[in-house]
């Protein structure tokens, strides 16, 4: 019997009187706490005579459950003259107002949201590609959607239900499938790059995929489609280069297939548009990334056809880019990097191929650069201590625009930074050539001084450019002041590009519980 009474003790379980006792000691009145948290932010900024912003969330998370309630506004700041004349509120133009809100479960990040969105992975790459940097590896981000964080007067509202279902396969290995669905709401037709969409609710976009991952290594599948109504076009003038177009119908599909690891990654996309009485075209990138640390090499390719309409509905218009970019990490976050970047602008009839090849073109096609960019940068090792002068990085470039041979532009940009104790000083400088001569240059000044949650600086600078034949230039400067404690910043700025006249006064905040 003794014996039988040992083994539950040995074993960690307690006796009888050991527990009466533990529940003795507990108050009568004890409860349970539920993981409950809230979270409020208010954000905005008041810019004389130009803009009020204002931003309010709220959040509330229990455990993996997330919501999030958010108020966008923006309106137009009265002028000295609207009040000096007894400004009238109901002449001015109306503020823009956007109201979101989304439901979140953390760990598969499966969302419910309502508002206008701000897009990720496939359908943002795709769409205003010229606008966008170079389709490096590191720039592919995790097919999403989330709230947008700014006013914005050309988006339009949507509902958005994205699906995560990840699986644990082992210890390192884990599977995910994903599929998410975007349903515009009904509006007015909105201008986009100057074309005019009209959204409604049966015009959606569809995307699913697969995600494969092992220890560092992951591999990602996915698939978007999209469906788009444009509204009649009208040409401007008589010779409008653009011709007038009825209501029609555009269509999207692609995919995309990427493999990362530590010291190698490849990623491709593949685009093909399909529009109305306009034409069906592709888009399509290449992206690799050999070595990591300390030493890393990236490259880039995209490409697309004069036919091609991105998501939004724009026509971004033929061209190729290719980008290179080569780069050392040393110690105490030091880095030094080359990046090159050409860009082609491809005729106006010539269509890309399901191979990503442009047709008419031959293969010289690639070799028509007419736009290119070379520049270097260094970031000087951190120093633990802040004492005595101190390099912080420097930075040059040099671009050239032959797009008009009887007016080459060529563009030197430099940059550097030193510090000397808590003050923080950056100089900048950009001439402009056209044809060998000098058109147009800049260059400025900043001090920034920075200790504990305070933070000061000043800049000045001149700029001036050659307008027939004959020098125009002004000095601009600014002053700032901002604090900024766990997550709150309080900025005032006052700025003019015209000194001593126009100044613009600026106060923007971020307070956060």
């Amino acid at each position: 019997m003794a014996l039988c009474a040992l083994v539950p003790r040995l074993l960690g379980a307690q006796s009888a009187e050991q527990t009466a006792a533990a529940q003795a000691k507990k108050p009568a009145d004890a409860k349970v706490r539920l993981p409950l948290e809230w979270s409020l932010l208010w954000s905005g900024a008041w810019e004389s005579e130009k803009n009020i912003s204002n931003r309010g969330e709220l959040g509330i998370s229990l455990g993996q459950l997330g919501f999030r309630l958010q108020y966008l506004e923006r309106r137009t700041a009265a002028s000295r003259e609207a009040f000096a004349a007894s400004f009238d509120a109901a002449a001015e133009p109306p503020p823009v107002t956007d109201l979101a809100a989304g439901f979140y479960h953390k760990s598969s990040d499966t969302r419910l949201l309502y508002g206008k969105l701000q897009r990720f992975g496939l359908a943002a790459r795709a769409a205003n590609i010229w606008r966008r940097g170079a389709p490096y590896t590191e720039a592919r981000t995790a097919p999403l959607a989330d709230l947008r964080t700014t006013v914005s007067s050309s988006a339009t509202p949507a509902w958005y239900a994205y699906l995560g279902a990840p699986f644990r396969l082992g210890d390192d290995k884990n599977l995910k499938l994903f599929t998410s669905l975007e349903l515009g709401v009904e509006t007015d037709d909105v201008a986009v790059n100057r074309v005019a969409i009209r959204r409604g609710g049966n015009e959606p976009v569809v995307s699913a995929g697969v995600e494969y991952s092992r220890g560092k290594s992951a591999v990602r599948a996915e698939g978007i489609y999209v469906s788009r109504t444009l509204p009649p076009r009208q040409a401007s003038t008589w010779f409008s280069v653009s011709p007038s177009l009825p209501e029609r119908d555009t269509r999207l599909a692609g995919g995309s297939l990427s493999y990362s690891a530590p010291r190698f990654a490849v990623a491709a996309d593949a685009v093909r548009s399909e529009t109305f009485a306009f034409g069906r075209d592709w888009y399509g990138s290449l992206a690799l990334r050999l070595g990591n640390k300390p030493w890393r090499f990236q490259a880039a390719f995209d490409g697309a056809g004069s036919r091609y309409v991105d998501p939004d509905g724009s026509a971004p218009g033929a061209g190729f880019r290719s980008a290179f970019r080569l780069e050392r990490s040393g110690k105490n976050a030091s880095l030094f990097r080359l990046g090159a970047l050409f860009r082609g602008s491809g005729p106006e009839d010539a269509p890309l191929n399901a191979a990503g090849v442009l047709q008419n073109w031959g293969a010289a096609a690639f070799t028509k650069i007419d736009r290119h960019t070379l520049d270097a940068y260094y970031r000087f090792p951190a120093r633990k201590r802040q004492s005595g002068p101190r390099p912080i990085r420097f930075s040059l470039s040099w671009a050239q625009d032959r797009r008009d041979l009887d007016a080459v532009l060529d563009t030197w940009k430099a940059s550097a930074s030193v510090g000397l104790w808590a003050i923080q000083a950056e100089s900048e400088g950009l001439l402009a050539l056209t044809e060998g001569r000098p058109g147009e240059y800049r260059f400025s000044e900043e001090l920034a001084y920075s200790r504990g949650i305070f933070k000061a600086a000043a800049k000045a600078g001149y700029a001036a450019a050659l307008k027939k034949d004959a020098w125009a230039g002004a000095w601009n400067a600014s002053a700032s002041t901002s604090f900024r404690w766990q997550g709150n910043r309080v900025t005032l700025k006052a700025a003019t590009t015209d000194f001593p006249r126009e100044w613009t006064y600026t106060v923007s905040w971020t307070l956060q519980k």
